[in-house]
């Protein structure tokens, strides 16, 4: 041991010392040693991990000395009197606070550094002290500071704490807060509150019992808290924990709220809370409101809502009243939250009817539970409700302070709900805000009516359909506030909200526009912003541009001389646009925009589509609580799942098909005056000038290179084309003036390009920029001296780091969209040495500084984004992933972070163009990452936010990898290591504890049944059948797994629990019923089951299936169901022999709408009695002859043709396997039954088959499944079906088994073995049945499957009676060919626009039909063809070029009707541009 250490020992030893004065002596040689380098340095070596197991002198070590002083010393002052003097008490204070001094310089001294005690040993030492009453009342608020700002504020710590630890904590803190003892500062404790409840809803799970119970007992009596920061440190701490547990806890979040909400209501109304502490409440109201009404998803009672209106709209006339008697200056508008809140709440509560509703309701403010006054009587109020109530605020008379609230409540509620505006709202809202608009131009309200006549004009817009029965008075209005707003133009104040209002008015075409508007832009009137060339952008796009702007009347422009020729409007514009007629004092706000590159292409450009307005609005911000809310949705099912069985790539064809000319002279005029405006800026430049800043010259060369991306994307010229044009050559030597680098970056982080644009503007970069920045990130990252190990947010908080940080993030990020680029002809600089440079950075990095950190999660980020990293470049960026992963693994906002970042990486994988061995060790550094933290999440080491990023891992894996060829993860159990695919384990999480994660994965479960790619949203492919029927049964065990309550769930969070998993369930299976064709019947008897087992509520199930059947284009629930019935009584009573309960009186008919099981057997014993009887279950038949007060014979024979289609094609089965000799023996054994003179008799059976044939020819063709047998009985159809056409209702039998069916009902039928089609020949009306049956089934279909399953069987009997048409069909031969020629044309033409893979086989089989058709009436009756020959020709001809796949069908159809036009009708072909494509 050195000889430091040694002195720091023996005053450690002398800190135990029983002495007091040898204690206090030792206490002061302790600090002064601790002071010294020397001692630091060695307790630094003798504690690292290096030194692990050396028995030397550690900090660890000193601190267990230190809490033996503390200990020492507290029994000192225990023992010793406690009646003394003031004196010695005030001895005694001294002497405690410099023995918790001196603890706490010792914390901050080890730990300056970085963190070197054990969190373990400090938590301990500080429990022990707030445990003991005596050390409490003698430390506790010394020792609660020291555990926020030297514990608590630690990362490391923060992460090393366990969920047992923070529950002592939190136990803790709640008794000392609720204990009624006052010797601890309830200011400080409270603020423990806060931080430890934030650990707790980041670092744990499973406290909520706790905090639930806490908030309750402690706000309750919020009312009589004295100091008003412990309500702003408590209420923020509620905020925290409510957002944390809503996703889980809905309904006691909501009881809370309730609860807690008079007490709240008081503080706000009665105690003039801080502004901090009104922000806390309002975001509790908000919370409220998300948690009760969604999107009004969830119609609760509205006592909470009418309290909380009542107490806002009072807040807001505090205001007023307030303002009326302040002098000076003072804001007016209330706060942007509260006028939301106030929005939403009158959202809930106005009446769609435009009725005003006068309530009277209980105001619970100032009496509730726990309070001195309760029982006391409550009073009764009347509230006013509805939009007549609004607009009486908004009278000209009222003075500002009254009237701005509701300007501002107005515009956000009609901006935020404009579907919730009556249309007879829109003329008495508008004649309200005219004469506010009219009447005072000076005051205040100008701007706030400005802003809400916009939301009104964009609510018209929307929904025009409102307006059409006041149109003219809405007109006459919108007229009026056109001409004021035209002159608002003028006024600086006003200028912009002026512009926005009529940019508004132009998008919904609510007015004629008129000359006058056009004069804005052709002088000095209103100079080039962001807002007016929107403004102009929409008139642009709404209506044609005048030649010029002298009329006919002789009214003229500004500035045109007497003789002098007209100008031309769109040059006046685009010198306006460019300002070249603008002096050199340029203003700021007049610097060219990025928006304008894209509206100068309007001028040449007669139907340019302007996609950047569309821009303007969107917005990428979800914060946390529009996540809750579409859970919320997802919950109530009030959203429509995404049916993603077809494809639709209308948009993409819409985009293509645009055809633009250009106007030479505009073009010319156009390019010409951006060329001068270059040149003066480059001529004018200097790093010091005032008058051109750097900013603006990078906007110049993006405004040149913008136009050129608007050629490109408007297909006028290819990007090589405009590399060698020369507004392309003009930006080139502008980006090498010196100082522009970091301006920039700086403008292309403001203001975002679109891709075309983005990469030309890239090609005029050169090397030497991205060179220097590439330095300067590396000498910021090298030189930077000081490591991060604060405050718990530092390290992925944007505004914890200083601005050079945020600089250095912002270069990285671009450097990142450089290397990322492809290398073409042209380019100045290598992407590939970008990225090496960038790779060196990752080298250098240490995660335990917050911005290395956020480095290399931008790098994570941006640099896979395209296909541009090499094998060796992609392994080099993950190479410290793991490492990263290893350090933070207790960290779970990092571990969620980096999850995420992980995401372009796997994206990535699943588009490279790289061979897949090249990448494997790529894929590995990936896969070993997600596996680590599946195996962490199945030990309970992860909480909700990272096992939800882990989801989304696991999704992108499937996108990348769907039949999982190498996305395999190796989970380590307790048996080792075992390998399992992600479709194994993706539908394990639907059975994960928290409600988030399981919704994650139930509206992700189709990446199991369909390959979808992100970028390609609207081509999805279907997977193998295996891969989905393996799917389905792993994702209905796991959600039903998950329907099972957790054992630890308390009897208040059993409600949340079992709603929750039930609406997981439900997702999970609409999911598959939306994707997947062959698993359709599956999942919806699956959900019939689970309505039995898990009792899920009928609405809930109604709901669910509502919006599948909207989804899948069926009529409604009783449609979609009714076309499974068969199928799913067939699976209930199936289910009988293992469980009793599964009677057909106990199948849930209410789900088809049925109220009475009476009901269910009338409308549908067709269905039922078949299967019965097949059962041999007579008795059940009898039973339903009884309820519907029937003969049960007769029920048969009405249903007999279905009967027969139950027992005929197992007579005619050949072969000699068990299970169809099973079947045979049981279709002998019901047909005797049937026989028996006791049911129907031999001889009504046969009179029955005689007069039913038609019918039971048109059930057994019903059955028609080619893909339930063997590859060799499928006959001709086996070209026309798909492995993933789904199984129809049972019972189904191939076309082999069919036709061996009618052959032998045709033994049976006739005596001289006629043929089937010649017996139904005897009555030609047959056929005629027969066709008109199949085609009326294919007519009521909305599912592509069943339709062209139908179309199988009809090519199957058409083929028939073709066979026989030679014998005249019984003389309806021309009457049958000239029905099946136009059903197949018909159907040929009624095909969608985009076909699927379905549709084309549909469209094959129909011209393979028509082929057949013609080749038999050109043999047997060729006369017939002739005069269809040209609907045929005109059908066929537009077939060849649109559908290759098919074209070979269509070419053998066309050659059948050559031969025809050969020698009969060559007119015809001469016509017909089919025989030139033959």
């Amino acid at each position: 041991m050195s000889l430091v250490l040694h002195d720091l020992l023996a005053c450690c030893r002398g800190l135990e010392s029983d002495k007091s004065t040898e204690r206090k002596k030792e206490a002061e040689n302790f600090r002064r040693l601790l002071r010294t380098p020397e001692v630091v340095q060695e307790l630094d070596r003798t504690s690292g991990p290096k030194a692990k197991g050396s028995k030397q002198l550690t900090w660890d070590a000193v601190f267990r000395f230190l809490q033996r002083y503390v200990q020492k010393e507290t029994e000192s002052m225990q023992s010793s009197k406690s009646n003394v003097t003031a004196t010695t008490l005030a001895l005694r204070q001294k002497k405690m606070a410099e023995m918790c001094s001196l603890i706490k310089y010792f914390i901050r001294y080890a730990n300056k550094r970085g963190p070197r005690l054990k969190c373990s040993e400090l938590l301990k030492h500080v429990m022990e002290i707030l445990q003991s009453s005596y050390s409490c009342s003698a430390f506790g608020d010394e020792y609660s500071s020291l555990l926020v700002k030297d514990i608590l504020s630690v990362r490391k710590y923060w992460c090393d704490i366990t969920p047992q630890q923070w529950q002592i904590l939190l136990d803790v803190y709640c008794r000392l807060f609720n204990s009624s003892s006052k010797s601890m500062n309830h200011v400080l404790v409270s603020r423990v509150i806060h931080t430890v409840v934030q650990g707790c809803c980041m670092q744990t799970e499973g406290f909520n019992n706790t905090l639930f119970s806490f908030f309750s007992k402690a706000l309750l009596n919020a009312r009589q808290e004295k100091h008003l920061t412990v309500l702003e440190h408590l209420v923020s701490a509620l905020n925290i924990f409510l957002r944390s547990a809503a996703m889980n806890c809905r309904m006691r979040v909501c009881h809370l709220g309730e609860e807690l909400l008079p007490s709240l209501l008081y503080v706000w109304a009665d105690m003039r809370p801080s502004a901090a502490l009104k922000e806390e409440i309002v975001e509790f109201f908000n919370l409220q409101i998300c948690a009760h009404h969604p999107k009004r998803s969830q119609d609760t009672g509205h006592s909470l809502l009418y309290n909380l209106y009542e107490s806002l709209i009072r807040e807001i006339s505090h205001i007023g009243s307030r303002g009326k008697y302040v002098t000076g200056t003072r804001r007016i508008a209330v706060k942007d939250n509260l006028i939301e809140l106030t929005a939403d709440i009158c959202h809930q509560l106005f009446s769609e009817d435009n009725d005003t509703h006068v309530l009277e309701v209980t105001q619970a403010r100032a009496t509730h539970m726990g309070s001195p006054t309760h029982g006391a009587a409550s009073k009764r109020r009347r509230i006013e409700l509805g939009w007549e109530v609004l607009r009486d605020h908004l009278q000209p008379q009222h003075n500002d302070f009254d009237v701005i609230p509701w300007l501002q409540i107005t515009a956000v509620l009609t901006s935020k709900y404009p579907s919730m505006v009556p249309s007879q709202e829109l003329v008495p809202l508008l004649s309200m805000l005219y004469p506010l608009l009219a009447e005072q131009r000076r005051g205040e309200r100008w701007p706030y009516v400005l802003r809400c006549l916009r939301e009104v004009a964009l609510c018209q817009a929307r929904y025009p359909e409102r307006a059409q029965v006041h149109r003219a008075e809405l007109g006459r209005l919108w007229g009026r506030v056109w001409a004021l707003a035209l002159r608002g133009v003028s006024s600086p104040q006003t200028e912009a909200l002026s512009l926005d209002l009529l940019s508004s008015i132009v998008q919904g075409g609510l007015i004629n526009m008129d000359r006058e508007f056009w004069k804005l832009f052709s002088g000095s009137a209103c100079k080039p912003s962001q807002g007016a060339a929107l403004c102009l952008a929409h008139a642009l796009l709404k209506c044609p541009v005048p030649k010029s702007l002298i009329s006919s009347s002789g009214w003229d422009c500004v500035g045109v001389t007497e003789g002098s020729p007209s100008p031309n409007l769109k040059e006046t514009l685009i010198a306006w646009l460019l300002m070249t007629d603008q002096s050199d004092e340029m203003e700021d706000s007049s610097r060219p925009h990025p928006i304008i590159c894209r509206l100068t292409l309007c001028f040449i450009q007669p139907f340019f589509q302007s996609a950047f307005l569309q821009e303007q609005t969107s917005s990428n911000a979800k914060d946390n609580q529009e996540e809750i809310e579409r859970l919320y949705l997802q919950l109530s099912f009030n959203m429509l799942p995404s049916a993603t069985r077809g494809t639709d790539e209308s948009v993409k064809a819409a985009s293509t098909d645009g055809q633009f000319a250009a106007i030479p002279g505009l073009r010319n005029k156009l390019e010409q005056s951006l060329l001068c405006v270059a040149d003066n800026l480059l001529n004018c430049y200097s790093p010091d000038s005032q008058a051109t800043s750097p900013e603006c010259l990078v906007r110049c060369f993006s405004l040149l290179t913008g136009v050129l991306a608007g050629y490109v994307s408007t297909g006028f010229m290819t990007k090589e084309e405009a590399c060698r044009t020369q507004l392309f050559t003009k930006a080139k030597p502008g980006v090498k003036k010196p100082f522009m680098g970091v301006n920039l970056v700086s403008f292309l982080l403001q203001d975002k390009m679109s891709p075309i644009s983005s990469s030309l503007f890239i090609m005029i970069l050169p090397a030497s920029l991205t060179s220097e920045l590439a330095e300067i990130c590396k000498l910021l990252v090298s030189d930077m001296l000081y490591v991060v190990h604060g405050i718990f947010e530092i390290l992925l908080a944007d505004d914890h780091l200083a601005q050079q940080d945020l600089a250095l993030l912002a270069v990285l990020e671009f450097l990142c969209e450089c290397g990322s680029v492809q290398p073409v002809h042209g380019l100045l600089f290598k992407p590939q040495e970008v990225r090496r440079r960038l790779l060196l950075l990752v080298e250098q990095i240490d995660f335990s500084k917050a911005l290395h950190l956020n480095m290399y999660l931008v790098l994570l980020k941006k640099l896979p984004a395209e296909d541009s990293l090499s094998p060796e470049e992609f392994d080099s960026l993950l190479r410290p992933l793991a490492d990263l992963c290893f350090q933070y693994r207790q960290d779970q906002e990092i571990c969620a972070a980096v999850l995420l970042g992980l995401l372009p990486s796997i994206r990535r994988l699943g588009k490279t163009h790289h061979m897949p061995e090249e990448m494997r060790h790529v894929q590995g550094s990936l896969l070993k990452v997600v596996s680590g933290f599946c195996t962490l999440s199945q030990t309970g080491k992860c909480m909700a936010a990272v096992r939800a990023a882990l989801v989304r891992c696991l999704v992108a894996l499937l996108e990348a990898d769907p039949c999982c060829k190498w996305a395999v993860l190796s989970i380590r159990g307790s048996d080792g290591e075992e390998d399992h695919p992600v479709s194994a384990i993706l539908p394990s999480y639907l059975a994960d504890a928290h409600h988030h994660v399981r919704m994650l994965v139930a509206v992700s479960v189709e990446r199991l049944f369909l390959e979808m790619r992100p970028e390609h949203s609207d081509k999805r492919k279907m997977l193998p059948l295996k891969h989905q029927q393996a799917a389905f049964e792993t994702i209905y065990l796991k959600a039903q797994e998950g329907m099972r309550l957790p054992k630890s769930s308390s009897s208040e969070d059993q409600q949340d629990e079992a709603l929750n998993r039930k609406a997981a369930l439900l997702k999970s299976l609409s999911v598959v019923l939306c994707c997947s064709p062959v698993c359709e019947k599956q999942s919806l008897f699956a959900l019939f089951q689970s309505y039995k087992e898990n009792n899920i509520e009928e609405q809930l199930i109604k709901k669910m299936l509502g919006s599948v059947s909207r989804a899948l284009g069926y009529r409604g629930v009783k449609t979609f169901v009714t076309s499974h019935l068969y199928y799913l009584v067939a699976e209930w009573l199936a289910q009988r022999q293992s469980d009793d309960r599964y009677t057909l009186g106990s199948f849930p008919y209410t789900l088809l709408d049925h109220d009475t099981v009476k009901d269910f057997y009338n409308s549908s014993y067709q269905v039922l009695i078949p299967h019965l009887v097949f059962l041999d279950d007579f008795e059940q038949v009898k039973s339903i002859g009884r309820c519907l007060e029937k003969d049960w014979k007769e029920l048969l024979a009405d249903c007999f043709p279905k009967i027969m289609v139950n027992i005929l094609p197992y007579f005619a089965l050949s072969g000699q396997d068990a299970q169809v000799a099973q079947q045979r023996e049981k279709a002998h054994r019901v047909y005797n039954l049937l026989k028996d003179a006791n049911c129907l008799g031999k001889q009504e059976i046969d009179n029955l088959i005689h007069s039913n044939l038609a019918d039971i020819v048109v059930e057994l063709l019903m059955t028609l499944y080619e893909g339930g047998g063997a590859e060799e009985d499928r006959g001709d159809l086996k070209r026309f079906i798909g492995e993933l056409d789904p199984a129809p209702n049972p019972p189904y039998f191939t076309s082999y088994v069919i036709k061996a069916t009618l052959d032998y009902l045709s033994k049976c039928h006739s005596a001289n073995h006629k043929s089937l089609v010649a017996i139904l020949s005897k009555t030609p009306i047959s056929i005629q049945r027969i066709l008109l049956a199949v085609c009326e089934r294919a007519a009521e279909t909305t599912n592509s499957y069943e339709r062209h399953r139908i179309l199988l069987m009809y090519h199957q009997f058409v083929n028939l009676l073709l066979r026989e048409v030679k014998d005249g069909l019984g003389g309806a031969w021309a009457f049958v060919l000239r029905d099946i020629i136009y059903t197949l044309i018909h159907y040929i033409n009624s095909r969608p626009v985009q076909c699927d893979e379905v549709s084309n086989r549909s469209l094959s089989l129909c011209c393979d039909l028509l082929t057949s058709v013609c080749k038999a009436a050109l043999q047997f009756c060729d006369d017939a063809l002739d005069c269809h020959l040209q609907v045929i020709i005109g059908t066929l001809t537009a077939q060849v070029t649109s559908r290759p796949a098919i074209s070979q069908q269509i070419r053998k159809n066309g050659l059948c009707i050559k031969k025809r036009c050969g020698p009969l009708n060559q007119w015809a072909c001469s016509k017909c541009s089919l025989s030139a494509s033959l």
